[in-house]
């Protein structure tokens, strides 16, 4: 599936659907640690909310047909991977709290060892990596999965390790690439390295923060810094899905990212109006302008009109009207 975000869309798709999950007033702010590389040892623990109240789960009326009783469901290994899989498969941007109850009901069944519980983060991870519309539900299930009495915590530690190891490789790979080559080629260069995959390392790492909390109910802080980091690599790359998809992500995290750190978010909008003033294309410079406004708007979706002036502008620039 193509994740490439048109101009004017793919909002209130996967993207812009963070803003429906905000945090709770009561979240707060916690944790010490200033990056993911460093700040997940093996006794990091509280990743997510831990609901040790919570019971085992009674299957609903409307349930029982898509659910099989415990009898009936093949935990082996192979055979519970295949059938979360094809699950997970099935599910769209906007699934149900039904579908969510399937996938969690069969996972509570079957996933009983460590390698298990592993397969079926990698099973999410990996479909939300390629799919933007998806990674917000797969945010979700994982929620529900991190709050399992007893196993919550190994899905958020094997969900944890995967971004931690992704964001790594990435993160490598671009400071290599500012190092080595020169700025004109830094955008094929990092778009050589899987790109889309980054994107939907980008997308899933704002909706895990926006939606998952620690076990005191905190915001994400560990996830601060490599959001920020990633946010600069798609202002680097400049291109048009990339600011697309930085207009639409700074719309849904960017008024909480700013009360977490607003002197990181202050250097970003710097690098901003300097790639404004330092002889960007008239297209990029309109993306840009765009996304100083959400800011001045506080956050806050653009009235129409003025989402309407900056795609009729940017229409204009692709057509050669405006130089």
């Amino acid at each position: 599936m193509s994740t490439a975000v048109g101009r004017g869309r793919g909002r209130g798709r996967g993207i812009l659907s963070l803003s429906k999950v905000a945090p709770s007033p009561n979240h707060k702010v916690g944790g010490n640690c200033s990056d993911l590389e460093t700040s997940l040892p093996n006794n990091e623990l509280n990743i997510a909310s831990n609901t040790s109240d919570e019971g085992s789960t009674t299957v609903p009326p409307q349930l029982r047909l898509l659910v099989k009783p415990t009898s009936q469901i093949d935990c082996h290994e192979e055979q519970f991977c295949e059938q979360v899989s094809q699950h997970i498969e099935k599910l769209s941007f906007d699934a149900q709290d039904r579908d969510l109850d399937v996938i969690e009901k069969l996972t509570r069944e079957c996933a009983r060892d460590e390698n298990n519980i592993q397969q079926v983060i990698k099973v999410i991870y990996n479909k939300s990596l390629v799919d933007l519309d998806f990674a917000r539900t797969g945010v979700m299930i994982c929620d529900r999965l991190s709050k399992i009495d007893g196993d919550g915590l190994k899905y958020r530690t094997h969900l944890l390790n995967l971004l931690q190891n992704d964001f790594t490789d990435i993160q490598q790979h671009w400071q290599k690439v500012k190092l080595t080559d020169p700025e004109q080629q830094f955008k094929e260069n990092i778009h050589a390295t899987s790109h889309e995959k980054f994107k939907g390392l980008v997308v899933f790492l704002c909706h895990v923060y926006i939606t998952m909390t620690t076990v005191k109910g905190e915001t994400f802080r560990v996830l601060v810094n490599p959001i920020f980091q990633c946010l600069e690599m798609l202002l680097e790359s400049a291109t048009s899905d990339d600011l697309e998809i930085l207009n639409n992500l700074l719309q849904s995290v960017g008024k909480q990212l700013d009360n977490d750190e607003p002197e990181k978010m202050q250097d970003l909008f710097n690098k901003i109006r300097l790639k404004i003033i330092q002889g960007s294309s008239p297209q990029v410079r309109c993306y840009l302008l765009e996304i100083i406004e959400i800011q001045a708007h506080n956050w806050k979706m653009l009235p129409s009109d003025i989402t309407r002036f900056y795609c009729d502008t940017a229409a204009d620039i692709l057509a050669g009207m405006v130089v």
